[in-house]
């Protein structure tokens, strides 16, 4: 979330609009893959919002991540290879100036507004997590 705006990205083999994301790299959690994510396809380093926040936990190994904002379990069907998914979607806020992003991961990036989310070449399931990210991001009352 930057100024009130969302980044979506163009998804190469989908050819619809949608948040960034990627896959866990082994030994990551998933809040970093979100960053990391977020940097390689958006070009701009983010932080997490815990969705719901509270007091860290940490008791020996068991630490407390901040929640997503959603948590889908769906089937993405790629024409050549089509698989389940379980996205955890979190809501972030872009920090300092964007940087490069990897042409190979990003050539579409546009920052949408609430009002533009319905008008975006996307699933229904896609449209109805960015207004729950704009609604819940206005109910925290961060500043964009």
């Amino acid at each position: 979330m930057r100024d009130d705006r969302i980044a979506v990205i163009k998804h190469k083999k989908l050819g619809v609009w949608i948040y960034p994301g990627g896959h866990l790299e082994e030994n990551e959690v998933p809040t970093d893959t979100a960053v990391r994510e977020a940097l390689e396809e958006i070009g701009c380093n983010t932080e997490i919002i815990d969705t719901v926040p509270g007091k860290a936990i940490k008791i020996g190994d068991v630490t407390k991540l901040p929640q997503p904002l959603a948590m889908l379990y769906e089937h993405v069907r790629y024409k050549d290879e089509p698989h389940m998914h379980f996205d955890m979607i979190y809501l972030a806020k872009a920090k300092g100036k964007p940087v490069s992003i990897a042409e190979s991961e990003s050539k579409e990036i546009r920052w949408v507004a609430e009002a533009d989310v319905d008008g975006l070449d996307t699933y229904p399931s896609v449209k109805d997590v960015l207004h729950k990210a704009f609604s819940l991001y206005d109910g925290l009352n961060m500043v964009g």
